[in-house]
């Protein structure tokens, strides 16, 4: 990738070679990659990953796995009005680059929107699940929110949403008192909206 690179990404890989004292961009594209498996979440290296990711799903390179319950839940989900939507490391435009690559096929209809950390900030606290809500016009107490990450359901919990662990193979079990789901056929979003 680092040979085709976006000006964008171009530009924050010279960053990091100035901060890092690295000599090439290829070692700077390392080290984030190794930063953010270590859950170094800087905008810049989640920024870098996202012009990555892009050039993959637009090249095909990559394909989203879906697990195979979200796209028949996404429709029944639907028929709430109530609201859909993402929100993930990243960029929204990744998240739509995503949703519309899946090995489930294009998911985009069945989202109302997608949030990012670059514009809602991190997940970790409890204002950026606050600015959805305020982006959505919706009660926190009227949203469930759906993750595998402790520290995003804890924030999203003390901004007033319905948090819910979701237990998919390969996820570390999470502590707490939240409720608990395997599957997506187990949540239950007839008055409210849901966003994961």
């Amino acid at each position: 990738y680092v040979k085709r690179a976006s000006p964008q990404a171009l530009e924050i890989l010279a960053r990091v070679i100035k901060e890092q004292g690295f000599e090439t961009p290829e070692q700077a594209a390392k080290f984030m990659v190794e930063r953010l498996a270590a859950r170094d979440l800087r905008p810049e290296y989640l920024a870098f990953t996202g012009e990555v990711n892009a050039d993959g799903y637009e090249t095909g390179e990559l394909v989203a796995p879906v697990f195979s319950d979200v796209p028949e839940n996404f429709k029944k989900w639907r028929q709430n009005k109530k609201g859909i939507f993402t929100y993930s490391n990243g960029t929204p435009e990744e998240q739509v680059l995503i949703l519309r690559t899946s090995d489930k096929g294009d998911l985009t209809g069945l989202v109302d929107g997608c949030f990012g950390t670059t514009d809602m900030g991190t997940k970790y606290t409890s204002d950026s699940y606050k600015r959805i809500s305020d982006k959505i016009q919706t009660s926190p107490s009227q949203i469930i929110f759906l993750s595998d990450t402790p520290q995003e359901l804890d924030a999203a919990d003390k901004a007033g949403y319905k948090s819910i662990s979701v237990v998919r193979p390969g996820n570390k079990p999470v502590d707490g008192n939240y409720n608990r789901v395997n599957s997506f056929d187990e949540v239950n979003v007839d008055w409210i909206s849901l966003i994961f």
